[in-house]
């Protein structure tokens, strides 16, 4: 299984044909493989998880192609956030944040695409209303007006690269 090294041990399990290469990585200090074919990381559900306010998400990733809708993390009810998604839109590798509560959401959507074929440092932050999404260190959109009607936690798993419905399969290495 993945090991969560932050200290709030949200140790993951591997399925589907997820890869850890340990030479890997835009560092060389290891990398998960996902070859878009229903992979994905599981973590239990956990109290540190249920994030429904403020939040960052922050990685490194490198995608292969965009044939898919490409998951970078998220907890959600089938196909809708509760409380949250982050992914790359298919065909276009425009970041994509949600937030709702696993029956209605709202979407921040990033102005430039994340390049296949090469490393970039991705991240989305939501601070109240406002939604900043960066690539490779720099603003990347922002969306001052961002409202769920409603956000809240379904107690569900978060996974890494995919999705709970198994809709997103990222295509490349996080």
């Amino acid at each position: 299984g993945t090991q969560d090294y932050s200290g709030y041990d949200n140790d993951g399990t591997e399925n589907g044909g997820v890869t850890w290469n340990s030479t890997g990585g835009y560092d060389g200090k290891g990398v998960y493989e996902f070859d878009g074919d229903n992979d994905r990381i599981r973590i239990e559900d956990a109290a540190n998880l249920k994030i429904t306010g403020d939040i960052t998400i922050v990685t490194w990733l490198y995608v292969d192609d965009y044939g898919n809708t490409n998951g970078i993390v998220g907890k959600t009810k089938d196909n809708i956030p509760a409380p949250f998604d982050f992914y790359l839109e298919v065909a276009t590798g425009i970041p994509y944040f949600l937030m709702g509560d696993g029956t209605v959401s709202d979407q921040a959507v990033a102005t430039d695409a994340v390049g296949a074929g090469s490393w970039h440092h991705v991240a989305v932050t939501r601070s109240g209303s406002t939604v900043k999404h960066y690539l490779d260190g720099a603003e990347n959109g922002v969306d001052t007006g961002f409202a769920p009607a409603n956000i809240g936690d379904d107690n569900d798993e978060l996974y890494i690269g995919n999705r709970q419905d198994s809709a997103t399969d990222f295509d490349g290495k996080i």
